[in-house]
């Protein structure tokens, strides 16, 4: 994983990533519960 940019705001850590297919989002998660890290993906699905 590679975090690109990461910053506090309105009570959560935001963390951008390259990708994220929710498994960044669940280990943060279960690390530190959910409701505390924001992950942002740079890239996205196209649907």
């Amino acid at each position: 994983m590679v975090v690109l940019t990461d910053w506090p705001q309105n009570g959560y850590l935001w963390v951008t990533v390259i990708y994220d297919d929710g498994t960044i989002q669940d280990f943060f998660d279960q690390q530190w519960g959910e409701g505390v890290v924001a992950v942002q993906s740079a890239l996205r699905d196209t649907d």
